[in-house]
């Protein structure tokens, strides 16, 4: 049974009223890929009772008032994206669709955290709102804004609402809830897990009983891009509690919270409808990801693009291999179910039960695969390979079993006892048309700045792959994704990338332009063009041209990019293989087009 989102849907669930209401900016989707069916779904599993109101119109009162009044407060969420970038495309084009709607129709917003919170407080005065989801969890601090361009306050301070939930969320609004349900005033709250804002009285009070980090305030940040730098490198870790100086407030971060196995068991069995909500006709998003089955939380990978780091966190919160194995006997008696599990994975897919052996991965700022693996990684694709034979086991011949998330090739590179068999066991059973890899970029200048292994090692794992594969009979084509524009990439790297993908035939349109997104390594080299790590400067592709030419090269074989491309090596000076290629082509289609004209002149 659905969440009620109408109050005739309370009455089924027997409620009058309601504990909490949650607030997002997705279409209800019943699945725990789906933040708010998750937390919603967590707080009835611990005897409250919730409603979900969904892409509320925030052009009048009446829509966020039909769940009545919370009895402790309302959760807001943007949804499964920053609403910005769910809106925009790099070019801040305003996009004209949205996957997470019903039929795709855009329903939320611009900046749907503070609108939702604005339109709570013009409904409900004097209700407490906490807010959560990805959109909140990275702008909780002072963040440079892509869409913008400046530095705006944490959205804490810009929606006026009460505490933050950062993270996945669970752990924190359930303390919160019991907090409210006792009495206590959501002001005074001290979770792990969620911001605060407080004046000085209560940070001194905070500084006696904590070990503090101070970042650099508000206004620093604004003023000087070395003191930007300087907060994002005090942000890598995690472990203490953190303040940051807005005006006359204080903004204040508690430690993060974990779960443990059996939380994570727990929450992923939770009665999910895996679908929408009975009222929408179609929503795109769930259509790839409604049969797919979540292995862990977490990445260690530490991409500077990545916003997991600062949202999942760098430790590896994994379910048990019984949870797993009867949540896929569950699917196959889905009255949706068409005989094919479309994703076993995470952030990701190969780091179950991977991670740091001495269980510091919070606490340490360095980054645990680059420029090498730490001696106190634990790299180990056995318990992954056992998991997948076992899933075969139960489906059986006629059901597919597809690994779609992200595969970190370089952990099955360093996975000297199990990469190959690892390897092996993807490409006969569980890839889809071509293995899925996101290398990123190969020349040394940009993976640095990525924080990912440069083209040496990724042209090593596709010729090891590509003979994995042939010998075991499976499939051996990689599909790359490729990094565009990003900090430290030029024309001159871009044509670097273009070489080795000519070289090792690895061409994909599969390929993305760098967005700045709050809270990334990235997006701060790219505000400030400095690298926060080494404190060195960064080259910056700022310029609309400069990002459609780095396009144009790495999509070489698209005839409407050759006159773009060209365009980008005169201005670098190049006229090596790709150049020559592309020149090859434009004769060999004037030498066709001439053959053509005489053919008809014949006749």
């Amino acid at each position: 049974m659905f969440l009620p989102t109408t109050k005739e849907e309370m009455n089924t669930w027997g409620w009058e009223e309601l504990d909490v209401i949650i607030v997002t900016g997705d279409a209800y989707v019943d699945h725990y890929l789906f933040g708010a069916s998750v937390v919603g779904r967590y707080l009835v599993e611990n005897g409250y009772r919730v409603g979900i109101i969904a892409q509320p119109d925030w052009k009048t009162l009446d829509d966020i008032k039909r769940l009545g009044k919370p009895n402790y407060f309302f959760a807001v969420t943007a949804g499964n994206l920053d609403s910005m970038l769910a809106h925009y495309t790099p070019q801040k084009r305003l996009r004209d669709f949205d996957s997470m709607s019903n039929e795709g129709i855009r329903k939320r917003p611009d900046r749907a955290t503070i609108v939702y919170t604005n339109l709570i407080k013009r409904a409900f005065k004097g209700v407490p709102i906490a807010l959560g989801g990805i959109e909140a969890s990275l702008r909780r601090f002072s963040h440079y804004d892509y869409w913008d361009n400046r530095v705006r306050k944490s959205i804490l301070i810009d929606s006026k609402a009460d505490i933050l939930m950062y993270g996945m969320g669970e752990k924190s609004i359930l303390a919160i809830t019991k907090a409210l349900e006792s009495g206590e005033n959501i002001r005074d709250l001290e979770i792990n897990g969620t911001v605060i804002r407080a004046n000085k009285k209560k940070l001194e009070d905070i500084k006696e009983r904590y070990d503090v980090k101070e970042l650099p305030s508000h206004e620093e940040v604004v003023n000087s891009k070395e003191k930007y730098a300087e907060m994002h490198k005090k942000l890598m870790t995690m472990d203490k509690v953190i303040y940051q100086k807005v005006g006359n407030q204080y903004l204040i971060q508690f430690p993060p919270v974990y779960l443990t196995e059996k939380e994570m068991d727990k929450i992923y069995e939770m009665p999910f409808e895996r679908k929408a909500h009975p009222s929408y006709s179609y929503v795109p998003g769930i259509v790839p990801v409604q049969f797919s089955v979540v292995t862990h939380r977490g990445c260690f990978g530490g991409c500077s693009f990545c916003s997991i780091l600062h949202h999942q966190g760098k430790v590896i919160q994994n379910r048990s291999e019984k949870s797993i194995l009867k949540e896929i006997r569950k699917l196959l008696n889905h009255e949706d179910f068409k005989g094919v599990i479309q994703d076993v994975g995470a952030p990701t897919a190969n780091m179950y039960r991977m991670g740091c052996k001495k269980g510091l991965a919070d606490r340490c700022p360095k980054n645990c695969l680059y420029p090498e693996p730490c001696e106190n990684l634990i790299i180990n694709h056995k318990s992954l390979i056992k998991l997948y034979r076992k899933i075969r086991d139960i489906v059986g011949d006629e059901v597919r079993v597809y690994v779609r998330s992200g595969i970190r090739y370089d952990l099955i590179m360093y996975d000297e006892k199990y990469g190959e068999e690892y390897i092996k066991e993807l490409s006969k059973y569980h890839v889809s048309g071509r293995l899925k890899v996101a290398p990123e970029h190969i020349s040394k200048k940009v993976c640095k700045a990525i924080q990912k292994p440069d083209g040496r090692l990724f042209k090593k794992f596709l010729d090891k792959y590509r003979r994995i594969a042939e010998k075991v009979n499976g499939i051996k084509e990689v599909l790359p994704y490729w990094l565009i524009a990003h900090p430290n990439c030029s024309i001159k790297e871009m044509i670097e990338l273009a070489e080795f993908i000519h070289k090792n035939n690895c061409y994909s349109r599969q390929v993305q332009v760098f967005t700045p997104t709050p809270m990334t390594l990235s997006t701060t080299m790219y505000y400030t063009g400095i690298n926060p790590i080494t404190n060195e400067k960064v080259y910056v592709p700022y310029t609309y041209r400069e990002k459609k030419i780095q396009k144009a090269i790495c999509l070489y074989r698209e005839e409407e990019n050759w006159e773009k491309a060209l365009e980008g090596f005169k201005m670098v000076g190049y006229k090596g293989i790709i150049y020559k290629w592309i020149m090859e082509q434009k004769k060999m289609k004037k030498d066709k087009s001439k053959s053509k004209n005489k053919i008809k002149m014949d006749k």
